[in-house]
């Protein structure tokens, strides 16, 4: 009877994150990656994509509630919009694809300039742009060579986001200059993982003053060079963990060769760089194949 109202309980904790999912993501919440370099993923997504809304919903509850109480010295987890003079020019490389780049479902370009602009599959198009997307699904366009531009056209897209980061609510100049550009959301703050990241614990602290109706523990300044240092490990700390993860398949795929999609992004008279939408957090030389290693000079006797 117990493990029937736990798993009742569950399933409704399942629909509501699938409700604010939509809500949040649109069409963009049907996108699963076709390949993954976490093996369980792709098992546990449903609990994955559980678990995240719950996780999301948390920081942006806590960080408007603190936000409300301490103005000036909330360590914000923000994302700058990408630069419009990029996103112009993705856009102009990407005019035929981008409605129909799945991950980018409901998501605005450029927020600050064309706030009505909101990528679609099926939204406002130009006749032409129809006319277009009505034949690539009549000829099959949108099999092998729509995933293959989607993929060049979406990591060309992360390439141009900027890096997410803390930063003291004092030192924002503007809403803009505060929210977390993929996510939509401001305020938005880390604190659901207080065991794993030190910017949880201020959270923590600050709401546990706001809860007694005390003054802020920490000072905007203090605040603030704490977010500088975090940013600093915190990027060290990735690029490590990135670079283990490349050892770590290195090594199974030497042990266990795998098939992995893979796109060629560019080629030049040294090198071709090709783009694997499973395995992102690769390092850069690890999508990088040098012509000379591949033997295709060498004479066939």
């Amino acid at each position: 009877m117990f493990l029937k109202s736990i798993c009742k309980a569950i399933k409704i904790l399942f629909n509501i994150a699938k409700i604010r999912r939509l809500r949040r993501l649109g069409g963009a919440m049907y996108h699963v990656p076709l390949e993954t370099d976490d093996e369980e993923f792709m098992e546990t997504k449903e609990a994955h994509f559980l678990v995240e809304e719950f996780i999301i919903l948390a920081n942006h509850t806590i960080g408007t509630y603190l936000f409300s109480k301490f103005k000036n010295c909330v360590p914000l987890r923000i994302q700058l919009p990408p630069k419009p003079e990029c996103i112009q020019q993705w856009l102009k490389s990407n005019e035929y694809i981008a409605d129909l780049i799945l991950k980018l479902q409901e998501v605005s370009p450029l927020p600050a300039i064309e706030s009505e602009r909101k990528f679609s599959m099926f939204g406002k198009v130009s006749f032409k742009q129809f006319i277009i997307k009505i034949f690539a699904l009549l000829c099959g366009y949108l099999g092998v060579m729509k995933f293959t531009l989607a993929c060049l056209g979406l990591e060309e897209w992360y390439e141009y986001q900027e890096r997410a980061e803390y930063k003291c609510s004092g030192d924002i100049q503007s809403k803009n200059h505060g929210s977390h550009f993929s996510l939509g959301m401001f305020p938005y703050i880390h604190f659901t993982s207080p065991i794993r990241r030190y910017v949880d614990i201020i959270s923590h602290r600050l709401l546990h003053c706001a809860l007694d109706d005390r003054k802020p523990c920490y000072s905007p300044k203090e605040v603030s060079e704490m977010c500088h240092y975090i940013n600093e490990v915190t990027r060290r700390a990735k690029n490590h963990q990135n670079n283990c993860r490349a050892l770590t398949l290195a090594y199974r795929f030497k042990t266990k060769p795998t098939v992995v999609h893979g796109f060629v992004k560019t080629i030049s008279e040294t090198e071709i760089t090709v783009v694997i939408p499973g395995y992102r957090n690769l390092p850069k030389e690890s999508c990088t194949l040098q012509l000379n290693s591949l033997g295709c000079g060498k004479k066939t006797i």
